[in-house]
């Protein structure tokens, strides 16, 4: 037995060096890779034991792999790497700043031949050199302004610098997308590395517990994935515990910190974090509402500020229309996703608190895809839960008997995203506050994406508007806070002392329903007002009077509307309705009207009685009257039982033919210039009465009826159906930077690695100069602009911006508000403005709003007997056809001479000369900007107007959008204001502002990023120098001594061979025993 004993000791010591062999010849093999750390066989002496006369020892065993790394060594190298990844890629982009203007200096010889011109010291093709040459042809042609040689010459400089311009802005925007690109494709090599990680850190595990030592070979690939990661993105790194056994597992988990200063998981044992940068950034619009057309992608474009700064179309997209309403866009901030909402839920339950229910379900209903924060409608696929038509993201509050509370302070106005839901603080907060708190916070019902419902003051009598609802009025976006409608449907609250107060405020004739009684405010009120006591039709209390349990109508028995008759007395009796021209009133008391023909009685200036502002309107028609009838007036209401809507009759229209008729339909496009589509208040759910204001009214944003949202909002341009361009409405705030990283909707802070580096010199060195090159480009075209065309006149200036036309809207007749206390008086009817004819540019680059105002002397009804021409009388529509007696101005707000021509060519959309579509005007602002007036049947009155907006394309790189006016040639080219021959005033006056104040804004430039392209440099190098310290010093630890594994081969070679002969001898033996016993 000890023979055998002994074969198998020489056999595990055969194995242990043929092992130590094989490590050192690996060693060998990686001499030159710094990635790989020294290994070693661990050796294991076996136990002593007593053999017979003496003592023995067991084999000598392999006890693993030893790792010649330095865990200290190793976490510095990977920060290291990661700095200094952060700094080549800023010097990267800088390189590509500095090279976008094309400035360089080329030092000239001297040459003192008198007929050698000088040369200039900037480069050809700099934009510098383009300001010099447009400014020196400018001096040119002041000294010789007939001299045509020198007319070409400054036409050809000027188209020059345009495209200086023009070079300048693209290329910036250029390295702005690439930025983007190249930040998207490291997020794919960080996602593709923490997959990578994982499977190293499983293999290890693995490995390792089998107790044979350490998985060296996937040790070091980990720290070569960890080092690439840290190329990337910083982040921090654990030892895993086993919860079982409290035992470090051998696992790695990385971790990063948020915006926000919270920790985020990245890699654990289950696995690792997908990580984006989209965050709803980039999206749809929602489709157009022709099936045929196709959807608009968009992308939001965020200020250093964490403001909305542009929305950059990808696609256009087709068929939308905005005639009927604007298309908006809304950005919300980003979400936490469903996967980082179970996190802290399993984070609080470990440290044992509270979390609130269904906050999963909660995400999940808010649409809020996985991995890509806040969504809007067109990518979620989900619909906006009121509106009509609305799309948008669908928020749903986890509903819970635990109040739901504030995770963190916040400022007044400040939007956030918290259990799915998205809320905006009314004032400043603290943490912990109930979010059901409604003078707090307001829960924001949808993000909007697409047609959004607009308050519009021709509609304001009819629609209606419930708790929550979204609208577009005055470039504001509102959602209210209580019901905007003829008559509202008040609950009444509790105030805490039990009694029992309006849940919110009324305006001076606001009318609402509360217990089956209507009122109607005699003055305004805010939240909590106290609600009156007892429904008796006619009684005062708390400000309100009782209006009964029925509004009045037509339909009313005599005994409850009575019908005035001014010039005879009538007994009135308390709590009834009169009617007198065409309003309604409700008597305060009993009393006799006294009325007589030489004393008529005025129910408006009377004090015992009060005007209703609501009444029920019983005239609705039905699509199968409008047939029969073949035709509407203006202000019908119209009922399509076959899809359930409502619409209001734009226009009046009469059908040539029964049969003709028979093709109405209220929903077809081919109406859309007659109806419009409403949402009425139904009187009991009878759709053919409606509730009525009695007269239209303005929404007043100080109501507190409605609550303006703070979101990043932006109206679409549309031209022939396709969007070209957004005004920014509303900047909003607090949203991610560009090229931000997120982290299951999170944002993550970063501080080193590749992608911060790119953050960081968009951030920085990007804006600045993208500030400065519109700053330069803005002052170089409004100086110019300014001293070359003083007097705005249109085609007359040097450069320009592209450009795009809004949407018209109607305004407010301030002179008669104002001038005759006449609210509500104007005309009703279209504007059409021809924006598809119209390429239009503006002379600065900014937003500038034209008004078209209507200015015949035709005055309201109201005014009858004070004023000579008066809307409907034959007087004042014989005037009307009178093209002398019609006059409509045009003005600017920055345009100083708007002026008017008439377009008598224009033959209509029919193309039939002699017709009523014939002819339109022409507004001479900039470019020729066509539009036509159509009155309905309530014509339009003096101080009547509608305004639309000339929109820069591009504000957010205006260079790029900078052109040379169209109408500036080699013949129009203005020397002098002044007639006279040799007059050069204008020329005089451009060349001065040559005064090296633009090069030197240029060289400013320049300097600046040269500075920092100076200081990146000079830390890359101190970098570069730390970081290769740190791996020699590693190396000088974990590398490979070629002398060293050298000898250990030979060494281990030698006691192989001698481990052999031992146990060939053995063997031997071993064979003359066996034999001698076969004997």
């Amino acid at each position: 037995m000890a023979l055998l004993g002994e074969i198998v000791k020489n056999t595990q010591a055969l194995q242990y060096h043929a092992k130590s062999t094989e490590i050192a010849g690996k060693n060998l093999s990686h001499v030159n890779d710094e990635n790989y750390a020294r290994q070693r066989i661990v050796a294991r002496d076996g136990a002593m034991y007593k053999g017979v006369g003496s003592l023995g020892s067991s084999a000598l065993e392999m006890g693993g792999l030893d790792h010649a790394r330095s865990e200290l060594l190793d976490r510095r190298v990977v920060s290291e790497v990661g700095e200094t990844s952060s700094l080549d890629a800023q010097k990267e982009i800088l390189d590509l700043l500095q090279a976008t203007l094309g400035e360089r200096v080329t030092r000239q010889g001297v040459n003192v031949g008198l007929d050698d011109q000088s040369e200039s010291d900037l480069a050809p093709g700099s934009l510098t050199r383009a300001l010099n040459d447009f400014f020196n042809a400018f001096q040119e042609l002041s000294a010789s302004p007939d001299e045509p040689t020198i007319r070409q010459e400054l036409y050809h400089k000027t188209q020059t610098l345009g495209k200086r311009f023009n070079e300048a802005g693209e290329k910036f925007e250029s390295i702005e997308s690439d930025l983007t690109a190249t930040v998207k494709q490291s997020v794919v090599q960080i996602n593709s590395i923490l997959e990578k990680l994982h499977e190293a850190n499983t293999q290890i595990r693995r490995f390792e517990l089998q107790g044979k030592g350490k998985a060296t070979t996937y040790r070091d690939r980990r720290q070569q994935l960890l080092e690439d990661l840290s190329r990337h993105m910083d982040f921090k790194v654990e030892e895993d515990f086993d919860p079982n056994t409290g035992q470090a597992s051998g696992l790695l988990n990385l971790f990063s910190t948020t915006a926000k200063g919270e920790k985020v998981k990245l890699l654990d044992p289950n696995g690792s974090k997908s990580l984006t940068t989209n965050w709803g950034q980039e999206f749809s619009v929602s489709a157009p509402a022709d099936s045929s057309g196709t959807s608009a992608q968009v992308r939001a474009k965020i200020g250093v500020d964490g403001k909305l700064g542009r929305v950059e179309v990808l696609d256009g997209g087709s068929k939308y229309s905005d005639l009927s309403g604007p298309i908006l866009v809304a950005l919300a901030p980003p979400a936490k996703t469903v996967s980082a909402v179970a996190d802290q839920a399993q984070n609080n339950a470990v440290a044992g608190l509270a979390q609130a229910e269904n906050v999963a379900d909660a995400a999940l209903q808010a649409g809020q895809p996985v991995d890509k924060g806040p969504d809007l409608g067109a990518q979620t696929g989900t619909a906006g839960i009121v509106g009509d038509g609305v799309g948008g993201v669908q928020n749903a509050a986890a509903t819970s008997a635990n109040p739901v509370v504030a995770p963190f302070s916040l400022k007044a106005g400040e939007v956030f995203n918290y259990q799915g839901s998205y809320y905006q603080s009314l004032a400043s907060t603290a943490k912990g506050d109930n979010l059901l708190d409604e003078s707090k916070f307001i829960k924001i019902e949808t993000i909007p994406n697409g047609k959004v419902r607009e308050y519009s003051w021709n509609l304001s009598d009819l629609e209606s508007f419930s708790k929550g609802e979204q609208f577009y009025q005055n470039g504001k976006l509102y959602q209210t806070t209580g019901g905007i409608s003829p008559a509202v449907a008040e609950k009444g609250v509790s105030n805490g002392s039990g009694a029992i107060v309006s849940s919110q405020g009324y305006a001076k004739g606001d009318v609402f329903q509360y217990g089956g009684t209507y009122y109607q405010a005699l003055e305004a009120f805010e939240t909590g007002q106290r609600l009156p006591e007892g429904g008796t039709i006619g009684n005062q209390s708390n400000g309100f009077v009782s209006l009964g349990t029925q509004l009045p109508s037509l339909s009313m028995n005599s005994t409850q509307l009575q019908a005035i008759n001014p010039s005879s007395d009538q007994a009135i009796v308390k709590g009834q309705y009169l009617l007198s021209n065409n309003k309604y009133f409700v008597a305060l008391e009993d009393f006799s009207t006294g009325g007589a023909p030489s004393n008529v009685f005025a129910p408006t200036s009377d004090s015992r009685l009060e005007e209703v502002m609501t009444y029920v309107d019983q005239t609705v028609k039905t699509t199968e009257g409008i047939i029969t009838s073949l035709g509407a007036k203006q202000g019908n209401i119209i009922y399509d039982k076959s899809s359930n809507s409502h619409f209001l009759v734009k226009s009046s229209f009469l059908i040539e033919t029964p049969a003709k008729a028979q093709t109405f339909n209220p929903t077809s496009t081919q109406w859309s210039g007659y109806v419009q589509k409403i949402s009425p208040q139904l009187v009991a759910g009878n759709n053919l009465e409606v509730l009525r204001r009695s007269s239209k009214t303005a929404f007043d944003p100080k109501s507190g009826e409605a609550v303006e949202l703070n979101l990043g909002l932006a109206e679409a341009i549309v031209e022939k159906g396709e969007i070209k361009g957004f005004t920014i409405i509303n900047q909003g705030n607090g949203y991610p930077p560009s090229d931000a990283l997120f982290a299951d909707g999170e944002e993550l802070a970063l501080k080193s690695g590749v992608v911060h580096g790119y953050q960081h010199v968009r951030a920085n060195e990007m804006e600045t100069f993208r500030q400065h090159l519109n700053s330069l480009a803005t002052d170089f075209v409004t100086q110019v602009n300014k001293v070359y065309n003083p007097d705005d006149e249109p085609g007359g200036y040097v450069f320009g911006f592209d450009a795009f036309l809004g949407r018209p809207t109607q305004g407010v007749n301030k002179v008669m508000e104002e001038e005759y206390g006449l609210i509500g008086a104007e005309g009703e009817g279209e504007f059409i403005l021809y924006r598809d004819e119209v390429d239009m540019t503006v002379p600065y680059p900014e937003k500038d709003t034209f008004m078209v105002t209507y200015a015949a002397p035709i005055f309201p009804e109201e005014l009858a007997g004070t004023v000579p021409f008066v809307r409907g009388s034959s007087d004042g529509e014989s005037m009307l056809n009178n093209p002398d007696f019609v006059k409509i101005y045009g003005s600017a707000r920055r345009m100083k001479h708007v002026t008017m021509e008439a377009d008598l060519g224009y033959l209509g959309p029919d193309g039939s000369p002699g017709t009523d579509d014939d002819g339109r005007m022409m507004m001479l602002g900039y470019e020729k900007i066509p539009f036509r007036m159509e009155a309905g049947d309530k014509s339009f009155v003096f101080g009547d107007n509608f305004s639309f907006d000339a929109v820069p394309a591009n504000s957010w790189n205006v260079a790029k959008s900078m052109r040379v006016d169209q109408d500036f040639t080699f013949d129009t080219i203005k020397v002098s204001a002044d007639t006279s021959d040799g007059a050069n005033d204008i020329a005089l006056a451009v060349a001065e502002l040559g005064n090296r104040d633009f090069t030197e804004k240029v060289s400013t430039l320049n300097t600046s990023i040269g500075n920092s392209l100076a200081d990146v440099g000079d830390n890359l190098q101190h970098q570069n120098a730390v970081e290769r310290l740190l791996i020699d010093e590693r190396q000088a630890v974990s590398s490979v001594s070629m002398d060293e594994e050298v000898a250990d081969l030979m060494r281990f070679q030698r006691s192989f061979q001698a481990s052999s002969r031992v146990l060939k001898t053995l063997d031997s033996m071993l064979e003359l025993v066996v034999m001698g016993l076969l004997r």
